[in-house]
């Protein structure tokens, strides 16, 4: 392992199944590239909020830290009812 690894960072290199969840849950939709515009520190303080089922923290979270790497905040989601 090189001084850049951290345990379980290959989980972090793809949009994990319940991190998808968690961005249908706030209404917010972000690409692979803008994950990966994500440092691996700001993508582990991703999936702990998922973990902690911090919605509101998570969406604010989210917004701030795609907003800043990539110039642009993550789109948002049509209600349910309209993507059904």
């Amino acid at each position: 392992m090189t001084g850049a690894e951290t345990p379980g960072s290959d989980s972090l290199e793809f949009i994990a199944r319940d991190m998808r969840t968690m961005l249908d849950a706030v209404g917010r939709k972000i690409s692979l590239a803008d994950w990966r515009a994500l440092a691996l520190e700001e993508r582990a303080r991703l999936a702990e909020l998922v973990a902690a089922e911090a919605r509101e923290e998570f969406a604010a979270y989210l917004v701030e830290r795609v907003t800043a790497r990539t110039g642009t905040a993550p789109r948002l989601l049509a209600p349910r009812a309209e993507r059904a």
